[in-house]
C-alpha cells in the first residue's frame, strides 16, 4: 500500500458509496420501532498504467436494528455498532471479490 500512485502496483478506486437508512416496522401509535440501513459500494481495481484488474463491480448489504425512543442514546449506539459491521462485511466481501480475480 501506497500513497503515491507511481509507487503503485494497482490502483483501487471506489466509486461510489451510499449509505441510507428506511423505516422498518412502527408501533400502532406510528412510532419507529425498527430500521434498515443499507450500504452500498461500487469499485474497480486498475494497474499503474490504468489497465483493468477487476472490472467495476457493486456490493451491497443491508441490516435491520430496533430503536428504542425510551433509549435514543442507546439506538444511536446499537445503529452505529450495525453500521460499524456493514461496512466491514462489505470492504470483506469486495476484497473477496478482488482476491478471486486476482488468481
Amino acid at each position: 500500500m501506497t500513497e503515491r500512485l507511481e509507487d503503485a502496483s494497482a490502483v483501487l478506486r471506489i466509486e461510489a458509496n451510499d449509505k441510507g437508512r428506511d423505516v422498518l416496522s412502527v408501533n400502532t401509535s406510528g412510532k419507529v420501532l425498527e430500521y434498515d440501513l443499507r450500504q452500498i459500494i461500487q469499485f474497480s481495481v486498475a494497474t499503474a498504467e490504468n489497465l483493468p484488474i477487476v472490472e467495476s463491480q457493486t456490493v451491497s448489504m443491508r441490516r435491520a436494528y430496533l430503536y428504542k425512543s425510551t433509549d435514543v442514546l442507546g439506538s444511536e449506539r446499537e445503529k452505529d455498532a450495525v453500521r460499524h459491521t456493514l461496512q466491514k462485511n462489505l470492504v470483506n466481501m469486495a476484497m473477496l471479490r478482488i482476491a478471486a480475480a486476482a488468481r
